[in-house]
């Protein structure tokens, strides 16, 4: 078994008209060390504010669930205002 966890946090955004999330970026390190400290052999995967585009975020899914199997746990955590329409 093999844990998968990406951990996202968006906070600074490149419509300066969206109102900044101090917490955010600071929410996905805090979980990616928690991860990578206290589940050997996990693969994590951490993106933050600029690197942390919609299309960085929907490659990093479809690996890990491409690279997953069926016993293996997959965890994606996100932090963030998330869209518009309230999908993400």
């Amino acid at each position: 078994m093999t844990i998968f966890a990406t951990s996202i946090g968006v906070g600074k955004h490149s419509d300066k008209s969206i109102r900044e999330l101090v917490g955010a970026r600071r929410d996905a390190l805090a979980l990616d060390a928690l991860f990578r400290d206290t589940m050997p052999g996990a693969v994590c995967t951490l993106l933050t504010d600029a690197d942390a585009t919609a299309t960085a975020i929907l490659n990093t899914m479809s690996e890990t669930l491409q690279n997953s199997g069926t016993d293996d746990v997959v965890i994606f955590c996100f932090s963030g205002h998330g869209t518009p329409d309230h999908r993400w």
